[in-house]
């Protein structure tokens, strides 16, 4: 016969690892499709460009309140780790902007290939 320690392991925890799961999938829908894709639509260099400009400005934005943070990026630990995670957007955004503005991403959009 099983213990209750067992009983509740065997239970419990499929149901959390799932439902822990479940949240990351909502917060960060990595698999959606984008409305280019969809569409099979060719790639907007354009729209790509300003769309990138966007998300610059809103790193810079994250970064001014994280400042803000009594644990800001001064500190070591996890809030340097944000503060560092930041600059890594920030890098490999100006880095895809320069290979769409290099014609590195034109054509029809597909992820499959």
């Amino acid at each position: 016969m099983k213990g209750w320690k067992e009983t509740y392991i065997n239970i419990v925890s499929p149901v959390q690892e799932e439902a822990e799961e479940e949240i990351v999938n909502e917060r960060l829908k990595y698999h959606s499709k984008s409305p280019a894709e969809l569409k099979g639509s060719d790639f907007d260099r354009k729209l790509e460009l300003k769309n990138i400009k966007k998300m610059l400005k809103m790193i810079e934005k994250a970064h001014d309140f994280h400042s803000k943070f009594q644990y800001n990026n001064r500190a070591a630990g996890e809030p340097s780790l944000i503060t560092k995670g930041m600059f890594a957007a920030e890098n490999a955004l100006y880095d895809y902007m320069n290979e769409v503005e290099g014609g590195d991403w034109d054509g029809k959009v597909d992820l499959e290939s």
